[in-house]
């Protein structure tokens, strides 16, 4: 049996642990521990005596458990066995993990059980060498960076198993916002698995959570999906006009299909269901409400109770609805003035527009006030042209001129004091009601279409051009632009014949 001279670590870079070979040493024998590295003398099955970095000749002096445990003889170079551990201070940072089957947890938020996959990434270090040789160390002659990841990994996951739903839990963290809060879940976890790790002598140097997710095909997660959607829906819109969509959304189905009062039967069912969705969703959104302390939350105004009024909607009964939810049906077209309503304290469904606190809804509003002054109004001042004389002018003639005046100076509706006078003066005593019949059934078009097709002599031309200037005189003083425009119309048609 040789005697070993020389004990030094002889395992490559990846051993944690390793233990020499031959367990036949002496007193004088070397132990070389070099930097970073912890050895250890183990004889009948207990851990003896610890030596740090440096080299060292085996004496009694130096290994006194040792010593003691085998009773070895002070002096001389005598043999004895006893098993050298060699460990490691390393640290191994770059360890990936990942759930190999998705873990069952209760989302929070929605109460719905689903399967979550977790993978990340840790790091850890022998901080304890002794305690990891207590734990570990049996009749394996070595562990390595794999083994000792494969051992601890196993580890971790139990830990991730139990510490993501408590985290979900005690931070009110739904499954679908785990992406948002991967830092917060990643030192929750932490915790617990340092402390697991900590029983065998190691030490969490980082944990990171990459990625927390459902599997998409999964039914549970399509159901959370909406369930979410429906919930962000419900804070956006309130509770009471949440509930309206709903059952709005109920009687639209319900009217699309064939069957008459089966249809009316799966609306009402439809409805009943729809509101008591609502109420469970309002539920839902207010345990989501985080809630101010008491102290800083002002008393509530005192009121009485608010009116709510229930709406008959294709014969079926809705509501009741408060204010804000029956001005939001208005636009819709869902609640008109002639919509049968009821409220508490009526005796029968009445019209919506005829219950004196919905009547204001249905009145149109004022028109806004404009945000800059109008024009100023011009007055027309009254001027007294003199008539065309009678010889200029025959029947047709006049005939031609009462209608050219018509489509100018009454067709605007504004037949103004001097437009009446000069009406009076131009055609006789009683004219105006005349004129204005003849504006009530001309237009510009009627009177041009004349004109162009009626052979007018020299004569009938040259009076009735006379009369459109003493008519532009009159608009003109008048600041009349539309009887301006028909005139030259009017005028280019005469010419033209």
């Amino acid at each position: 049996m040789a005697l070993i001279d020389i004990v030094q670590y002889q395992g490559n870079d990846q051993e944690f642990v390793w233990k020499f070979p031959s367990e036949n040493l002496r007193l004088g024998t070397q132990l070389v521990v070099r930097p970073g590295q912890v050895a250890f003398f183990v004889s009948r099955g207990q851990i003896c005596d610890e030596v740090k970095s440096g080299t060292i000749t085996l004496k009694t002096g130096n290994i006194p458990l040792l010593t003691k445990l085998i009773s070895l003889p002070f002096g001389g170079d005598t043999p004895f066995q006893a098993e050298v551990w060699f460990v490691n201070l390393i640290s191994k940072l770059d360890n990936k993990w990942g759930t190999a089957l998705p873990i069952q947890l209760e989302d929070p938020k929605y109460g719905l059980v689903v399967p979550v996959r977790a993978f990340g990434q840790f790091g850890f270090r022998i901080g304890n060498a002794r305690q990891l040789i207590e734990g570990i160390a049996g009749s394996a002659g070595s562990f390595n960076a794999d083994q000792i990841d494969d051992y601890f990994k196993g580890v971790l996951l139990q830990s991730v198993n139990v510490s993501l739903g408590r985290a979900f839990v005690q931070q009110r963290i739904s499954v679908l916002e785990a992406s948002l809060h991967l830092e917060a879940i990643s030192q929750f976890c932490a915790q617990a698995i340092q402390t697991e790790f900590a029983r065998f002598g190691l030490e969490l140097v980082n944990f990171f959570l990459h990625s927390i997710n459902i599997p998409e095909e999964d039914a549970s997660y399509q159901r959370l999906k909406v369930l979410k959607e429906k919930a962000a829906e419900l804070n956006l819109l309130g509770r009471d006009i949440y509930q309206y969509d709903r059952s709005m959304d109920v009687l639209k189905t319900a009217a699309a299909n064939e069957g008459g009062g089966g249809g009316l039967m799966q609306a009402g069912i439809g409805l009943g269901v729809g509101m008591n969705l609502g109420q469970q969703m309002a539920q839902q959104a207010g345990q989501m409400t985080t809630q101010l302390p008491a102290s800083n939350v002002p008393p509530p105004l005192a009121s009485g109770p608010a009116v709510v009024f229930h709406v008959a909607v294709g014969g079926q009964q809705l509501g009741p609805f408060p204010m804000p939810v029956l001005q939001q049906m208005i636009p819709a077209g869902t609640l008109t003035a002639a919509t049968l309503v009821w409220r508490q304290g009526l005796a029968a469904w009445q019209a919506a527009g005829t219950v004196p606190e919905l009547t204001g809804l249905f009145t149109p509003p004022a028109p806004a006030a404009p945000s800059a002054p109008p024009p100023v109004p011009i007055a027309r001042q009254p001027i007294v042209i003199p008539p065309v004389a009678g010889a200029q002018m025959d029947g047709r003639t006049v005939a031609l001129a009462k209608q050219i005046a018509a489509v100018t100076i009454a067709a605007d509706g504004l037949f103004t004091s001097a437009e009446q006078e000069w009406a009076e003066t131009t055609f006789g005593a009683g004219f105006s009601p005349e004129l204005l019949q003849l504006a009530a059934s001309c237009t510009l078009e009627k009177v041009v279409a004349e004109l162009r097709s009626t052979s007018l002599s020299a004569d009938q031309s040259q009076a009735l051009l006379a009369f459109l200037d003493k008519l532009k005189t009159l608009a003109t003083s008048g600041n009349d632009q539309a009887a301006m425009t028909h005139l030259q119309a009017i005028r280019a048609a005469i010419t033209a014949t």
